[in-house]
């Protein structure tokens, strides 16, 4: 029943879905080795929905699927901000919205249908889960988000999905492959971070730099807390003096990055569509 609330199937039982998903990744296999097999419709169409023609393609654009982790409202109610909806639509994705209750059987049947996965904002990450005991006065957590999330880029790792995370998203990457965080940034380097604009600088040589034309860039700022010591399958991409901005897979073999600040809210930037349109390209090749 979980599964089927979440999915959003009304007349579908779970052994149907478990069957959509074997589809689904199928599909992806023959994109990637048999492309021929879609002939002049280029991509396959969604495997929810069934082709009126009954062939591989309906000839419509495949949108890819981005799942999408949820906020909390100060009510503690959970909601999907529709900036994060608009950016990814405007790429030429579809959001598929990821509850915080749901579990690793639910996460695991998602990825199955997903392309990639955006960690959204929000509140702070547990200090224990990155090695510390003590808990800095300003921290607020979510022991819930932080468990659902933890497992959900576990599974969507696994399953090697492009993934990009924004402020806590752009944390909870970091501390998931093994990195740790500041808890407080005023604490560590006596400046704030929080409501301001400030200025970040690209390495030369990141792949960030490469997608966003840029080799620094005035960004919003809404966090008190930031990545420490990087994950050894990460890089620093962007900085502001001591403090890191922006992290990114160090290979090229996978499409992963964090960036502290919050893109999805400058829609008309040009810097914010090239990071958006990226993900979705990458989200499209899966």
């Amino acid at each position: 029943r979980e599964i089927l609330h979440f999915m959003e199937l009304r007349a579908c039982n779970r052994a149907q879905w478990e069957i959509r998903g074997l589809a689904h990744q199928l599909l992806r296999q023959l994109r990637e080795h048999a492309p021929e097999l879609f002939g002049q419709y280029g991509p396959a169409c969604r495997v929810r929905g069934a082709c009126p023609e009954g062939r591989l393609s309906c000839g419509e654009p495949y949108k890819p699927q981005i799942g999408l982790t949820a906020n909390r409202n100060k009510e503690g109610e959970q909601f999907f901000p529709q900036e994060y909806i608009q950016a990814i639509e405007r790429a030429g994705g579809e959001v598929r919205r990821i509850p915080f209750d749901a579990s690793p059987a639910v996460l695991r049947a998602l990825v199955n249908e997903l392309d990639g996965v955006l960690f959204s904002g929000g509140p702070d990450i547990a200090p224990w889960r990155f090695g510390e005991a003590q808990v800095h006065p300003k921290t607020v957590i979510d022991a819930q988000r932080d468990e659902m999330e933890m497992a959900l880029f576990e599974i969507a790792f696994s399953a090697k999905l492009p993934m990009l995370g924004i402020c806590r998203g752009h944390q909870v990457i970091n501390v998931a492959l093994g990195g740790t965080l500041c808890q407080h940034i005023p604490d560590a380097h006596g400046v704030s971070h929080y409501d301001v604009m400030h200025e970040v600088r690209f390495a030369p040589d990141s792949r960030l730099a490469a997608i966003l034309q840029a080799d620094s860039l005035m960004v919003n700022s809404f966090h008190h807390q930031s990545v420490e010591k990087v994950a050894p399958p990460l890089r620093a991409a962007a900085m502001c003096g001591e403090i890191n901005e922006a992290v990114e897979w160090a290979g090229e073999d996978r499409w992963i990055f964090g960036v502290e600040w919050h893109p999805e809210r400058f829609p008309e930037d040009e810097h914010a569509q090239r990071l958006f349109a990226s993900f979705v390209r990458a989200a499209r090749r899966v």
